[in-house]
């Protein structure tokens, strides 16, 4: 019995070798090797991505739909037989869909989009000396360069001038993060601020204008966008840009058939800790897509230290707990598993990391159980605030805070919030919380020149310890100084009231920046009054 195709066409109808489900496996030197970009590695392990390369510089195109790109091709044309990429073949047979006074009018919004980049000097590069130098500090300093780029691949291609300007200006403006102030002078910043948000706007520009096809690249680009935060009214936060990375990568099926399992398993658990940290759903869910387990073997040719390894193998075997129903007692069952070298208590920076994070992970949970209020001496938000604590010290005294700044930031304003709300629960404990408050101050202030978000709400904390000292001051004063009662009395109950926002800002039970409103109201209109 003939099939309907061959019926249709009126040709004899042969059975032949079903090919569904398979993958033709191609040589190295044919035009579907992935290039540097999406730092593919043959693995007998892993079966391909259902996409293949179909540019001849490796790139690898975005489609909505992955599992429909054999229609596509079919319909539309297969790069299998030509050296056309596919993305032109699908923009082809759209343009010849379209009327001619269309067309003319689509190829204009291309130009003018073109002209205002290059305006707006969205392809412009620092010198050879000073790209130099902040490539090293990105590739030495940065946990986002071993998650996301391989340095070997990524070199090359500047080298060979195909590197994608959307990812090459996100690599700089995470550079600008950590880079010494010396480096910001010389490539002629006026500010560290300058710099990163110069470099974050040209990448920012390039993505909105949809000038890069590479969808590994654009994968990569967004991931380390998420390092920035200008403020809080910043409509494009780390939320958003995580939410195009984990987006493209399960479109692109990395979660499933990985391409790069360090970008797929990495974005996955750094959506899931920031989904937690703003009280938000993940984009991720290890129901509905697979987070692949990561081993040493997919950071080979890493360019982040090798000590720095073991830690985000650690941390994507963390996160994929969150979605157990008796978390803390798993999340304790894996910090017992852990490698000697990353328990507690360590000297090394993966050890400091790793508990940095499992504590972190551990107040996040704390702070909406039945014993959230239970934070003074005793509790075990108390022990965890206090562990944390040590940690800091450390790498503060090592010297090392800085390079891992972006890491400890969500760990020192957790701790931070419950050491100011510890500081109006009794004498014996407010000089030790007093203490430790003002240390993660002064950790945040040294910040916040690389981190603006911080800023935001510098003066909020600053004023709650300044009128904590303010009302001390005034209770030790003899008693035949008068004190204003009225007056001591809006004190307390200014102080009183900046530490509920504080904690209400950490465990995401009301809306901050409605709290800051009241707050703001209060200190105008009501303090002045006495």
């Amino acid at each position: 019995m003939p099939c309907s195709q061959c019926r249709i066409a009126c040709s004899p109808c042969e059975p032949i070798l079903s090919r569904r489900g398979r993958h033709r496996k191609l040589p190295l030197n044919s035009s579907f090797h992935l290039a540097a970009l999406s730092t593919a590695r043959d693995s007998q392990n892993r079966e391909p991505g259902l996409i293949p390369d179909h540019r001849p510089r490796g790139k690898i195109p975005y489609v909505v739909d992955a599992s429909n790109i054999s229609y596509l091709i079919r319909e539309f044309g297969s790069p299998d037989q030509t050296s056309t990429p596919i993305e032109e073949c699908l923009n082809r047979a759209i343009r010849e869909r379209l009327d001619q006074p269309t067309r003319q009018h689509v190829d204009s919004l291309r130009s003018s989009t073109l002209r205002r980049l290059k305006n707006e000097k969205a392809f412009d590069l620092p010198s050879q000396a000073i790209s130099t130098v902040l490539l090293d500090v990105f590739f030495q300093n940065s946990l986002s360069a071993l998650a996301s780029i391989e340095k070997s691949d990524f070199m090359d291609s500047i080298q060979r001038g195909t590197v994608s300007h959307l990812l090459l200006n996100a690599v700089y403006m995470v550079a600008t993060i950590y880079c010494p102030d010396s480096i910001i002078n010389d490539a002629g910043f006026a500010s560290r601020y300058i710099a990163s948000l110069t470099f974050y706007h040209r990448a920012k520009d390039l993505y909105d204008a949809g000038h890069e096809t590479d969808a590994i690249a654009v994968i990569q680009a967004t991931f380390l966008l998420s390092q920035w935060w200008s403020g809080p009214l910043e409509q494009k936060d780390p939320w958003y840009w995580l939410g195009i990375t984990t987006g493209m990568a399960q479109s692109l099926e990395n979660h499933t058939r990985t391409l790069n399992p360090e970008i797929a398993g990495c974005g996955a658990e750094y959506d899931i800790y920031l989904s937690m940290g703003l009280d938000r759903a993940p984009h991720v869910h290890d129901n509905f897509c697979e987070i692949p387990t990561l081993t040493a073997d997919d950071f080979q040719g890493a360019s982040a230290p090798g000590e720095q390894v073991p830690f985000m193998i650690s941390h994507v075997q963390l996160a994929r707990t969150v979605f157990e129903a008796n978390f803390l007692e798993r999340i304790s069952a894996w910090a017992t598993l852990l490698p000697y070298e990353l328990q507690f208590p360590s000297k090394n920076i993966s050890g400091i990391l790793t508990q940095l994070t499992y504590d972190q992970y551990q107040l996040l949970f704390l702070r909406k159980g039945p014993d959230a209020a239970q934070m003074g001496p005793g509790s075990r938000i108390f022990e965890i605030c206090t562990r944390l604590f040590r940690m800091l010290e450390d790498l503060v005294t090592g010297g090392i805070l800085f390079s891992v700044a972006g890491h400890v930031l969500p760990a020192v304003m957790s701790s931070l919030c419950f050491h100011i709300a510890n500081i109006s629960r009794g004498q014996q404990i407010r000089p030790i919380a007093e203490h430790r408050a003002r240390f993660c101050l002064h950790i945040l202030k040294d910040l916040q020149a690389s981190w603006p978000i911080i800023a935001s709400n510098g003066e909020m904390l600053d004023d709650t310890l300044l009128t904590h000292y303010q009302i001390d001051q005034l209770l030790l004063l003899p008693g035949n100084q008068k004190v204003d009662i009225p007056w001591l009395q809006a004190q307390l109950d200014y102080a009183r009231f900046c530490s509920s926002v504080i904690v209400a800002m950490h465990s995401g039970r009301a809306l901050f920046s409605h709290l800051q409103q009241q707050l703001l109201r209060w200190k105008t209109s009501l303090l002045p009054q006495y």
